[in-house]
């Protein structure tokens, strides 16, 4: 479905468009991915350096708290030393906190805010007043509290491990010491090692908010943040002990406002790289592929409309320089070619001509001739008659004797031979000029055969031949022209006791072949017909090689050689054929096919039945 969608969108567009495309959404689809990873690692980048930062402004949050307190009592007890020169320390004291007022903005930027919080844990310690979390803020230092008690017993659980380990290893050597804690600078406290994952974060629509947990060194627990009495045992883990922590605010509007410019700018250049690349592809397709195109297209066209002698000449050292070599030598056999189908046409013009008059010439003989036979049939056949019907009346005279009376029945049955030869002429002239006329009637065929069985009977009986009708029906009905069929089994009849010798058999066979279909046999033992000839004897004028002889003159069996030919046309006439099956010396077999109800081809109802 969707491949037709596309086909039918895309299939009238050019090669130029199609590859702009296509191009394009490629190199859009690498352009957004490629431009989508840069801004999910900027935008990584934008908010690891925020949290940097605010990590780096609680530790100096912290270094700040402890620098100030190292110096807020000597400012606060300047009364009560009794040494000598205690106006000139806190002199000094008082020029310090100037500078560490003129080097606050430094290290504390005043955009930032911070806020040291803590939860209801029941401990207590010196100098760790802080107010507790609250809302959102208690949710969020909750979270820190609980990752920072996991890590502390996985390490606890990780350094039982390691010391099992090492003193079933050691048991022969000598134990170390365990290390002696070092003092160390309260001021260095905020450089202890913070874990990086142990802080929680919040975003609003303006300001980021960064929870860090605050670490203190045994020496600060020690000295200057001692644990109070507390109301009840709490057990703690040595990063929960004291547990304070520090909520950074930051402004997150002018983050917000370089990520959109960030953004921006990166949609700008995506935009312009795509521009670029797309107008970069569309100058080398056109330069490379549309331009050789468009000029072989052109000289197509020309060689289409005549010019052959046009070649093409396409000098890229590439595949089009191959293609215009190969069409330039497929052109030049074409056109050879060509040259020579002309030479041959023109001879077969020359040639076709001359059968043209020669067939003319034919046409014209064939028509004198059939004119000729008509004519001659016509006039032959009254003189004929009346040979045929003075012999009859000389053989009523009783003066004759056997001798006359024998030349008298010769002069009668040669002139009849001779009427039956002029009436086939003139019946295959008539069915070649197309003036052989149908009259169709309905008749039973089963009499039609036995009445034309009655006719040749004296002849089978002469060659002592037997004649029979083979069918199962009692009576077959049928509509056609009763003359013509009774002249087709004549012949036939006729023909198969003809070369039928004497004692055979000769048997007719009807049956329905369908329901419109009549099939008529005329089936002999006589000679035979050999398979080459079993066309030839239906042509006009023409016998069997085993009629003829092997000179082609000389005949066994009279005749002229128009019977089959004609039983051909008669059956084709009535809508019918007529096929052959025999074998030399084993008899033959002439079937007729007749369809039970004539139809006349020029008629409208046989022309709806042909539709």
């Amino acid at each position: 479905m969707a491949n037709r969608f596309l086909k039918s969108l895309l299939g009238s567009w050019s090669l130029e468009r199609k590859c702009l495309l296509f191009l394009g959404l490629a190199l859009l689809a690498s352009l957004l991915l490629a431009f989508y990873a840069v801004q999910v690692l900027a935008s990584q980048l934008v908010m690891e350096t925020t949290r940097r930062s605010a990590r780096d402004y609680a530790n100096a949050v912290i270094a700040w708290k402890h620098i100030t307190t190292d110096f807020t009592p000597l400012a606060a007890n300047q009364s009560s030393g009794p040494l000598a020169g205690e106006p000139a320390r806190v002199q000094s004291n008082e020029d310090r906190m100037k500078i560490l007022e003129l080097l606050r903005p430094f290290m504390l930027p005043s955009r930032y805010e911070y806020e040291i919080l803590r939860i209801d844990d029941l401990l207590e310690h010196e100098s760790l007043s802080a107010p507790f979390a609250k809302g959102t803020d208690k949710e969020l230092i909750n979270r820190v509290h609980a990752r920072l008690a996991e890590l502390d017993s996985i390490e606890a659980e990780e350094a039982k491990r390691t010391q099992e380990k090492s003193e079933a290893g050691s048991s022969d050597k000598i134990p170390t010491a365990p290390p002696t804690l070092e003092k160390t600078n309260p001021a260095k406290a905020w450089t202890a090692a913070i874990r990086p994952y142990a802080f929680e974060e919040a975003r609003t629509s303006d300001s980021v908010y960064y929870y860090h947990p605050i670490s203190f060194d045994k020496t600060c627990l020690r000295e200057c943040h001692a644990s109070l009495p507390t109301s009840a045992a709490v057990p703690t883990t040595p990063s929960l002990n004291p547990f304070r922590v520090i909520k950074v605010k930051m402004p997150y509007s002018e983050t917000a406002l370089w990520s959109m410019w960030t953004y921006s700018i990166l949609t700008s250049i995506a935009i312009c790289t795509l521009a670029l690349s797309l107008f970069f592809i569309h100058w080398v397709l056109k330069r490379l592929v549309i331009r050789p195109l468009s000029y072989m297209k052109h000289v197509s066209e020309e060689i289409t409309r005549g010019d052959t002698k046009l070649r093409f000449s396409l000098d890229t050292d590439d595949e089009f320089h191959e293609l215009s070599e190969s069409f330039n030598r497929m052109l030049r056999h074409m056109t050879e070619t060509q040259e020579q189908l002309q030479l041959v046409n023109s001879e077969k013009d020359l040639r076709v001509d001359d059968l043209a008059r020669v067939n003319l010439q034919l046409f014209e003989a064939n028509r004198l001739k059939g004119e000729f036979l008509a004519n001659m049939s016509h006039e032959l056949r009254t003189p004929l008659n009346s040979i045929l019907g003075f012999s009859e009346v000389l053989q009523g005279f009783e003066s004759l004797t056997d001798k006359q009376r024998r030349y008298a029945s010769n002069i009668q049955n040669s002139g009849r031979l001779l009427l039956d030869m002029i009436n086939d002429i003139l019946d295959l002239a008539k069915v070649e000029a197309g003036k052989m006329e149908v009259r169709p009637t309905e008749f039973c065929i089963l009499s039609v055969i036995h009445a034309q069985c009655e006719i040749v009977m004296k002849m089978a009986e002469d060659k002592n031949i037997d004649l029979r009708v083979d069918s199962s029906q009692a009576e077959m009905r049928i509509r056609q022209d009763q003359g013509k069929v009774q002249q087709i089994l004549t012949n036939l009849l006729s023909n198969a006791i003809k070369f039928t010798p004497e004692g055979g058999l000769v048997t007719v066979f009807c049956e329905w072949q369908s329901t419109d279909e009549l099939l008529l046999s005329v089936s002999d033992t006589g000679v035979g017909v050999a398979a080459s000839d079993h066309e030839i004897i239906f042509e006009k004028f023409r016998q069997a090689k085993g009629v003829t002889g092997s000179d082609g003159l000389t005949r066994e069996h009279s005749g002229t050689g128009l019977g089959l030919s004609i039983v051909r046309e008669l059956c084709r006439l009535l809508g019918g054929d007529i096929s052959l099956s025999s074998q030399l010396g084993c008899g033959s077999t002439f079937r007729v096919v007749l369809p039970s109800v004539y139809r006349d081809p020029n008629s409208t109802e046989s022309q709806n039945i042909a539709i």
